[in-house]
């Protein structure tokens, strides 16, 4: 027997600097974050840039497109190089992720990807 009221799961990704032990970003899967290809593509506004530092080191993907590599410089000053990256213009069939921040999933490079699941 159904009561009519269904119940659904959220779930909440968050980048952490791996240094300072704070949020790079964060954001709800499928609302301000996009999983592309097994990584993470958030919202620019969910994104602290704060620490972060867009550069003009390019890397290009053959679907894809060029991206800027964003390096983090952590609490010591250290520049933590390609902690994540951005397409300002992707290619066709890529268009959804065009000026989005996307990190690595799991534990890299100075930063570390947290889920959390939660019922609405």
């Amino acid at each position: 027997m159904s009561t009519g009221t269904s119940l659904l799961e959220i779930t909440t990704i968050t980048i952490e600097d791996a240094t300072r032990h704070t949020a790079l970003a964060s954001g709800e899967l499928g609302k301000d974050v996009i999983i592309e290809e097994g990584s993470y593509y958030f919202d620019r506004e969910k994104v602290d840039l704060g620490n972060l530092q867009i550069t003009e080191r390019l890397y290009t993907c053959p679907y894809k497109g060029v991206c800027n590599w964003i390096d983090l410089v952590d609490e010591n000053g250290k520049v933590v190089k390609e902690v994540g990256w951005v397409y300002p213009t992707p290619k066709k069939d890529y268009e959804h992720i065009a000026g989005r921040i996307a990190f690595y999933p799991g534990v890299r490079r100075g930063t570390i990807a947290k889920l959390e699941k939660r019922r609405a």
